[in-house]
């Protein structure tokens, strides 16, 4: 049975582990409850076999890099004299101040003005963003490591707070949005992110319009969600991968993600925090902001 046919069956050991951990499971899957958007071209190979749930693990911390691009040589690290490069040769410390595993990933977030108009490569800003701890900095590759090292500091000792930036960096943003949703969108990895991100880009977009919480770079306004595509995380057979952030402090990673179920994971997952097991990879909890 094809991957655009099939009807997903619950896994009773990953329903009955996620509500373990706190979630509510939704109602219906988001196949029964589907709604209409764009398709996956038909030669789309996905592994619809090998079982989602743990399929990859929870993690401390992730850090995305803003760099104006969705796609990236194969291993965005290795480019030199950026703040990519520069985070992921020191993750193992950050793990050890998080404690627990630390992603990097360059993002499409476009860098700000000085980006481009910076002489020196070393000391080139752009902006990072620090999930699921909802703050956003601007940073160097010069600066970029003791700036992660702070907010993580900041963030396990309970001072990470809007009113105790004694020893934050001063271009940090306390974030206000109601979500974020991360793409793998990495076509140089593996073409099926390349080929998926984009079309559910565009119905996520158009149905989080429909309940006015989409917000592009140049809205700021409170309690909406914005929408970033990633370079490689893992799992790309599993396409498409998607990552929802919500401010109340969960962490769902979902997976073989399709157009028709856009409706249902913002209308369960990011407006209810409810949450379908049979596509995903992890679920889990962090101390929700308040700010």
């Amino acid at each position: 049975m094809g991957l655009l046919n099939k009807i997903w069956k619950r896994d009773p050991n990953a329903e009955a582990e996620v509500e373990k951990l706190g979630f509510e499971v939704a109602d219906c899957s988001p196949d029964d409850c589907a709604g209409c958007g764009e398709k996956y071209p038909s030669s789309l190979s996905i592994d619809t076999e090998t079982p989602l749930w743990k399929s990859t693990s929870p993690y401390a911390l992730q850090i995305i890099v803003a760099t104006g691009k969705q796609d990236w040589q194969h291993n965005p690290a290795d480019e030199a004299h950026t703040v990519t490069k520069k985070l992921g040769k020191h993750t193992d410390d950050f793990e050890k101040l998080a404690g627990g595993s630390v992603k990097v990933q360059a993002a499409s977030i476009s860098p700000p003005d000085e980006y481009f108009e910076a002489q020196d490569e070393k000391n080139r800003p752009t902006y990072i963003y620090l999930l699921p701890y909802f703050v956003t900095l601007m940073t160097t590759p010069s600066t970029a490591v003791q700036d992660v090292e702070n907010v993580i500091r900041a963030h396990e000792s309970g001072a990470l707070k809007k009113n105790a930036a004694d020893n934050l960096p001063k271009s940090i943003h306390f974030s206000d949005n109601l979500a974020y949703i991360l793409l793998c969108s990495h076509r140089t990895r593996d073409k099926r992110c390349g080929i998926t991100a984009p079309i559910l880009r565009k119905t996520f977009e158009r149905e989080l319009r429909n309940h006015d919480l989409y917000r592009d770079a140049s809205d700021d306004r409170e309690n909406g969600v914005n929408i970033h595509y990633v370079s490689h995380i893992g799992g790309h057979k599993f396409a498409a991968n998607v990552i929802i952030y919500l401010k109340t402090g969960e962490v769902i990673w979902l997976a073989r993600i399709r157009p028709e179920h856009v409706e249902q994971v913002v209308e369960k997952t990011i407006l209810q925090k409810k949450v379908f097991p049979e596509y995903l990879r992890i679920a889990f909890k962090t101390p929700p902001t308040d700010w």
